[in-house]
């Protein structure tokens, strides 16, 4: 799966109700479907809708990753390298903007990966240390530190 192709995805409302009905067991997991909205899930990681990022997406993703095991190692990876290319650096050295959603949620989900990479061990010892740069450049480079953000 190409996270980055340019297919049509899932619209912010389309993807909150089909994630609830899986949270609620309306729907499963299968694999035809799921590549579709992880790839959805991606491109709302930042959701300004705090239900959609953190308890739908986050949540989904955590359910994915940590509790079923259900994401192969390689679309792991291409989250990983999504994540680190692009995502985790959206607006970096800005404040005050949204695009600290898209940061912060993109680390919660490299958190997931490198839990899954201590269970599974498929990531090299070079990706664990590009990993480890890439996090203490968004570290140094992060001037966004709100906590909570009421909307």
């Amino acid at each position: 799966m190409n996270l980055l192709t340019n297919t049509v995805l899932l619209k912010e409302n389309e993807l909150k109700k089909i994630l609830k009905e899986i949270q609620h067991k309306k729907k499963i997991w299968n694999e035809e479907n799921k590549a579709f909205i992880v790839k959805s899930m991606i491109k709302h990681i930042g959701s300004i809708d705090s239900e959609l990022r953190d308890q739908l997406i986050y949540g989904s993703f955590y359910q994915l990753i940590i509790e079923k095991n259900l994401l192969e190692h390689t679309l792991l990876i291409e989250l990983l390298d999504l994540g680190l290319s692009d995502l985790l650096f959206k607006g970096i050295g800005g404040t005050e903007t949204n695009t600290v959603f898209t940061r912060s949620f993109t680390s919660l989900l490299i958190a997931l990966i490198l839990y899954r990479d201590n269970e599974d061990n498929f990531l090299s010892q070079s990706m664990v240390y590009k990993i480890k740069d890439k996090l203490i450049d968004y570290i140094s480079l992060e001037n966004d530190l709100r906590g909570y953000i009421s909307l």
